[in-house]
Order: structure tokens, then sequence, then C-alpha cells
């Protein structure tokens, strides 16, 4: 991989190895090879990778513990090579170091402390046919994050490159790791049970009785597009593509679509032999994963339940949504439900979402449908506006220069940038002429009808900028 920095220096240039580079951001994920390393893919010098990944992901370290591992250097060739090593660049700056020696652990004594020595650079070590070197990476971690560096290997003309990625975490975050790896809980499939005939629940008291002059449609699922989507069919609309006159009904099925998935999206929240407890004038309902909103419930939405041992011949409950605490919703239903209710029954649940936000969008496709096509489609447009700009004689950008031919269509409109006064057309695009008191002139042709005009019935010069008396032609514009 490449790495930003100094380039290669001569052989008289290689005492002090003091270039300092840069890390910028190394995605190890998506590029693979920067942790991997095949013998097999090497040149004639031979160098492994310390610290290498665990399972595809950069081995953890602890803050404040210093952590080491080796590579190895072999030389494949015939002949000895001279080896320059260093840390090219880390992130963040100084964490790693470089060694000969292995470094001292937590027991060595003072004297094996006192004799081990790292630095950031390794330089002029001869290394014979055949031999092998090993050097010690170290790391010691300051805060928690990752840790990159990059060692570089130069022999000759040649150099090889090696990232290091480490993970530094203290010990609460590292007993909190999931030391499995991520997978999507398989539940068991549900009963489901249809609600197309319910029993209506008691809807939340509005605070403030609001009356709408055009209330919001309903704008039930067609139970044929349903059934199309649920056999794995493809609606008319969407073979069609996007024209303008399926305009609203393309965009109506891709809703229809969306809220389909989101109904299946809701039947993984679903609960079977539940049982409910009795609050006042409610019946309140444990939610797992409410507090995370999953599912979503707020004040004013309802579910449907049945009793779990129903066989099918009941009818479904509405229950509303009228208090939301932690991880439970008190819920308030017909008040034959309440009647019937009895301590330790069991039931099962259906969640519904909030459908307001997507019938608004029908709402907006409706309203789509009778706008005009050229709205909707520009490129239908068949008209044209060309606009252009320059300079003037003396350079100036001020005055506009348009074309020399100026165009109307059938219906009056202007065709580049011409106007109409009076009922007479003028030379308006002949460099910005424009027709006042039902005569033409030319007010911009290069800064000006001439250098005389006419003031107060005489005709005089005034150089680069023209007056208009009473009554009398001007040009305020050079």
């Amino acid at each position: 991989m490449s790495v930003s920095g100094g380039g290669y220096k001569s052989d008289d240039e290689y005492s002090v190895i003091a270039d300092k580079g840069e890390i910028g951001f190394i995605d190890y994920q998506n590029d693979g090879s920067s942790g991997c390393y095949n013998p097999l893919d090497e040149g004639p010098v031979v160098v492994s990778v310390p610290f290498p990944f665990k399972n595809e992901k950069p081995q953890s370290i602890l803050v404040g513990e210093t952590s080491f591992d080796s590579f190895t250097v072999k030389n494949t060739t015939d002949e000895p090579v001279d080896l320059w090593t260093k840390i090219y660049a880390s992130n963040p700056e100084g964490s790693f170091t470089l060694s000969i020696l292995k470094p001292p652990s937590k027991d060595s004594d003072l004297k094996e402390r006192q004799c081990f020595y790292e630095t950031f650079t390794l330089e002029d070590r001869m290394l014979e046919p055949g031999d092998t070197l090993t050097i010690w990476v170290s790391c010691k971690p300051k805060d928690i994050g990752l840790h990159t560096t990059v060692v570089t290997v130069d022999w000759g003309d040649d150099r090889v490159e090696r990232v290091v990625f480490l993970l530094a975490e203290d010990n609460i975050s590292s007993s909190l790791t999931s030391r499995r790896p991520y997978s999507r809980s398989r539940r068991a499939p549900k009963k489901d049970f249809a609600v197309d005939d319910y029993v209506m629940g008691s809807r939340p008291a509005k605070v403030v009785d609001r009356r709408f002059k055009n209330r919001l449609p309903r704008y039930e699922i067609p139970k044929e597009i349903r059934e199309m989507i649920e056999k794995k069919e493809i609606p008319d609309d969407l073979n069609e593509g996007l024209t303008a006159k399926n305009y609203a009904n393309y965009y109506k099925t891709l809703l229809v679509m969306e809220e389909l998935q989101l109904e299946e999206d809701m039947r993984a929240y679903d609960m079977e032999n539940v049982s409910m407890k009795r609050r006042g004038l409610y019946l309140s309902l444990e939610v797992p994963g409410l507090a995370e909103r999953r599912p979503s419930l707020v004040h004013g939405d309802y579910i449907f339940v049945r009793h779990a041992y129903d066989d099918g011949t009941d009818q479904a409950y509405q229950g509303f949504v009228h208090r939301v605490e932690a991880d439970e919703v008190h819920l308030k239903f017909a008040p034959e439900f309440h009647q019937r209710y009895t301590a330790g029954s069991v039931y099962n649940v259906r969640f519904t979402y909030n459908r307001i936000n997507t019938r608004r969008l029908y709402q907006a496709v409706d309203a789509a449908d009778m706008l005009d096509l050229n709205f909707l489609f520009p490129s239908l447009h068949s008209g044209r506006r060309i606009i252009k700009t320059g300079l003037n004689q003396e350079g100036s950008s001020n005055a506009p220069q348009y074309p020399q031919e100026t165009e109307w269509n059938d219906s009056g409109e202007v065709k580049n940038g011409g106007t109409k006064e009076n009922g007479e057309w003028s030379g308006g695009n002949n460099n910005g002429g424009t027709k006042e008191k039902e005569e033409c002139y030319d007010g911009w042709k290069n800064g000006g009808c001439g250098e005389e005009i006419k003031n107060d019935g005489e005709f005089e010069t005034r150089g680069d900028f023209v007056a208009k008396g009473e009554d009398e032609w001007s040009d305020g514009w050079k």
C-alpha cells in the first residue's frame, strides 16, 4: 500500500533516517492489503507482519500497558543486504517503538530493564544470505481508541511497508465487548390473526377540539395490490415505468409497497401468551424493548389483541394507548372487554404503526397530480431561453450583451430577452434596445445612441454618460 511522505535517498544520505510521515484514514475492513501477508507473494527479502489480525479485526490491548509483538526479515538472496528499518509514522504520534531485544515483561528484574533499548529507527543492519532478523514492535497506549503505525524496511532501492492496527481499551470497555459475532435472533413464527373485523377501542380524548375543514382521507391499501405483492408479482404501474400519465399511480404503488414492508417489520414485535394487569380504568401491557422504541408506541396509537386460546371465531379487540411508561403501556378497549377481563388471562398481541405520515404522503401525491406537467417533467418543455454575457468595447461587463436577432413566439412571449411595449416590438436584443412612447431606439448599443443626444431641444456631447431631459430620449447606461 502507498503511504505519503519523503522519497528514497542516495547512499550518502542514509546516515540518519529522520523523515517523518503522516498516516491518513485507512479503512482496514475494506482494504484487504493492510492486514494480509503471504510469504509466497514476497520478493527476495521476506518481511512478516507484526500484530496480525484476529478474526479479521485488530488485536485489543489495554490502556497503560505495554504490548509487543515481533516480525521477521529473511534474506532469500545470494548476497548480503543492508537493512534500514524505521517507524515511518504513528497515530497517535510516538505510540510505537522498535527494538532488537524482546521488551521486558512486568516480572523482569531491574538489570534487564536497564539493558533494554528501544528506538524509532534501526540503521545499517547487515543481513547475510539465508539469515533472518527478528525485530520487536512495542506499543503503550495512553488513551482508548484505534492505534496505527507504518513500519518500513528498506534495502537498496526497494522498500516494504507493514501497517499495524491495535485497538486500545480499558477494563470497562473490554468487559462490554461481545465475544460472539452478531447474529439476528430467529424467532418462532407467531400465530397470525386477521383484523379485518374487530371491536373498536376507546380513543383518548382530544385536548383541543379542532374542527378540520378537509379531513385527511384514510387511503386504505388496495386489496388487489396487496394480493399481487403477496404473490411476488409486480404491479402494472411499475412495469410501465414513470410517465407523465401515471405519475400519481406510480408513486402511490411505491407507497403501498413500503407500507406492506412496514407491516411485515412490525410482525417481529408481536407477542403471544402474554397477560395484562388492571390499572384503574386501563389495562397495562408490558412491552419488552419499548424504551428503545422497538416497537415505537406513543399516545394515540393502538394495538389488537385476541385471546390466546381463541379458535378463530371470536373477534379481535382494538386497544388505544392512553399512557406510555418505560416498558409499559396503558390501554383502553371497548367496555365489554374490560368487563370480561379476568386476572391471569393470556392474549396474543399484534402491533400496528401510525399511518398519519404515510397518509400525508398519499395526499401529496394526489396534490402533485394536479400540477402542471412542465413542473413535474421540465424536460418535456420545448421552449428555450438563451442568455449570453460578455464585455463591452471598454472591457466592462456592466452592460449585458444579447444575441443580434430577436425572436418572438405566437403567444407574444419573449424569445431571447426582448421586450414589448404599447403594442409594438422593439429591437430589444440588438444589444439591449427597448421601446418607449411608441418609438424604438437602441439604448445599449455600445454605450448609447451615438455620442450626441438631445437635451432641451439641442444636441450636445456628454462624454460617456448620457442624460435625458424632459420628454426626450436618454440612455442612462453606457
